[in-house]
């Protein structure tokens, strides 16, 4: 355990002082890209077949049926959309871990604390469309469209206010650094998109047994929109350590109000720039 902890530091501080690590970003971004590109395209193709009482066998189709899907223009805009909207939202995400600043992200917190509270808060709902599903099955009876909509929208609200609050109250409390804030809140949303699969995928077996169109199913969007939220998450849980020790390192010669270079002043009460204690902000 011990030599695998000190490889992992070691990948990290070799990183850490790679000095194209935008470079290496948008190469993980491109491969993000190709993963969502290949998990469409096959859950695409299952799409086209069913594993219901009509006893087709689950995604077994043509070899040619199964390719075409990948240059399928309804595949092919989705994974745009989805890989411009994953690679947004986790730059956002990390937004507050830019330059450092005194505030520690200032607005951009706030605005990260918004968009984890709306992860939070798809992944009950989430939740919910399976539990929902799984009443169904058990009770043999659908749910009114309209009340499962509004429902729908009245608990996502909710959920995303509550997360908010939350949240809010646990980085008041915390007072950690901004970078140690939203790596601890990807890392946990990560693990909890990991939890609710695998609690998931039992209950959508289930439903594939009893209906033909499971794609219009709680369970197979509930999959859809965890596995989403774990993308999302996944990005800044694995860049946000990669950065951490160059964030000290620049806090250790820098003013964190203003980032003027104190290399050449250390012993300085005061900023020059701007007359701020730098070396107890």
């Amino acid at each position: 355990m011990k030599n695998v902890k000190w490889l992992e530091r070691g990948i990290i501080d070799h990183v850490a002082r790679f000095p194209g690590k935008w470079t290496m970003l948008g190469m993980w971004w491109l491969l993000q890209g190709l993963g969502i590109w290949i998990v469409t395209a096959v859950m695409s193709w299952q799409a086209s077949s069913v594993d219901g009482p009509s006893g087709f066998t689950w995604g077994l189709r043509h070899w040619n049926t199964f390719l075409d899907q990948f240059i399928h223009a309804d595949v092919l805009i989705s994974v745009a959309t989805l890989s411009v909207s994953i690679a947004v939202l986790q730059f956002v995400i990390m937004l507050p871990v830019r330059k450092p600043e005194m505030r520690e992200g200032g607005r951009s917190l706030i605005l990260t604390l918004t968009l984890a509270a709306g992860m939070i808060a798809a992944l009950l709902v989430a939740a919910g469309f399976a539990i929902t599903s799984l009443g169904e099955i058990l009770l043999k009876e659908r749910m009114h469209y309209s009340l499962a909509r509004w429902s729908t929208i009245t608990g996502a609200a909710i959920a995303w206010a509550a997360s908010g609050y939350a949240l809010w109250v646990w980085v008041r409390h915390a007072k950690r650094p901004a970078h140690d804030t939203v790596s601890i809140l990807a890392e946990r949303i990560f693990k909890g998109t990991v939890i609710e699969i695998v609690a998931i995928l039992p209950i959508d077996c289930m439903v594939r047994r009893k209906t033909d169109c499971y794609c219009g199913e709680g369970t197979f969007w509930s999959l859809i929109v965890a596995g989403v939220v774990g993308t999302i998450a996944l990005g800044p849980m694995v860049w946000l350590p990669l950065i951490a020790k160059r964030r000290k390192e620049w806090y250790g010669g820098h003013c964190r109000v203003c980032g003027y270079d104190m290399t050449a002043t250390p012993q300085a009460e005061r900023c020059p720039e701007c007359g701020t204690g730098w070396a107890t902000a």
